[in-house]
């Protein structure tokens, strides 16, 4: 269903009555498939040579920092998967998400 709204014009960045996207909707239930989905629909590849990929990926819904205000954005997937009140939702975090956060750190980190 998700592909057939995808390939509809759906649009990935509206948001519900709880002020969640998608991405962040399917953090809050834990859904990781979904979850991973969204994230690798959502990457923008630049450069592929052989099995190496150069890839961006928008940090506006999965970055715990509020990119207008610096605040805390608690809607956020890394908020919600880092508070989540389940097990499920720590099982979000190794792989895609524990290497976008170590990324962050060796790009930011140091500026701190």
């Amino acid at each position: 269903m998700f592909e057939l709204a995808l390939s509809q014009g759906a649009n990935l960045h509206i948001l519900n009555r709880q002020g969640l996207t998608p991405l962040t909707l399917a953090a809050y239930l834990a859904r990781k498939q979904m979850f991973e989905h969204i994230v690798e629909v959502e990457r923008e590849v630049h450069w592929t040579y052989g099995a190496v990929k150069s890839a961006a990926y928008p940090l506006e819904h999965l970055d715990s920092i509020e990119p207008s205000t610096g605040k805390l954005n608690r809607n956020s997937a890394l908020a919600i998967i880092v508070y989540g009140n389940s097990t499920e939702h720590l099982c979000l975090l190794p792989h895609l998400l524990e290497r976008l956060v170590h990324r962050k750190w060796e790009t930011y980190g140091h500026n701190v």
